[in-house]
């Protein structure tokens, strides 16, 4: 899950992550016109990754009014634990 996806270092971050091949990458932001080109980005990623070998991708968006708070988007998608690398 990656919050203020739409920015300058949320959108770096989905790149990178994305290069990892994640089961789900959830992209939470507040504003629809920042995260779509982020988004449709992912998705031409998530295309040419699916003619390799390796395992495809999904990307979420996620207002963050749609939810009361970010425990609430945690407990409903309900991401699996992560640890940070050195």
């Amino acid at each position: 899950m990656v919050t203020g996806a739409g920015g300058s270092i949320g959108s770096e971050l989905c790149r990178q992550i994305a290069g990892y091949g994640p089961l789900r990458l959830l992209l939470v932001e507040r504003c629809e016109v920042q995260i779509f080109p982020i988004e449709q980005e992912l998705i031409a990623l998530e295309a040419a990754l699916r003619s390799s070998p390796s395992s495809p991708t999904s990307s979420t968006k996620s207002g963050c009014g749609a939810f009361s708070s970010a425990s609430d988007r945690i407990r409903f998608f309900m991401p699996p634990p992560t640890s940070m690398c050195p």
